[in-house]
């Protein structure tokens, strides 16, 4: 999960500066971008919503606190780049 925020993160990076000079502020101008197709934004690829589903969630954090972290960055950080848990 931590890998897929980094990588929605650095694919806005990469093409607002290669579309507008600099990085995308958002995933929703990312997508306007990618809708206008005009230029070096027609090649874009869709930006899907991801949706993190944990079935008996607190019994996975008793048996792995160490998740605890991870589902709070995510939370928090991920809901920018359209990952929902």
């Amino acid at each position: 999960l931590r890998g897929e925020v980094a990588r929605r993160e650095q694919l806005l990076k990469e093409a607002g500066r290669r579309v507008q000079g600099s990085a995308f502020n958002s995933v929703t101008e990312y997508e306007n971008a990618r809708t206008s197709a005009a230029g070096a934004a027609a090649d874009l690829p869709p930006l899907p919503t991801l949706f993190v589903v944990a079935d008996e969630f607190t019994l996975m954090l008793a048996d792995h606190p160490e998740y605890a972290d991870l589902f709070d960055y995510v939370a928090r950080k991920g809901r920018s780049f359209r990952i929902h848990i």
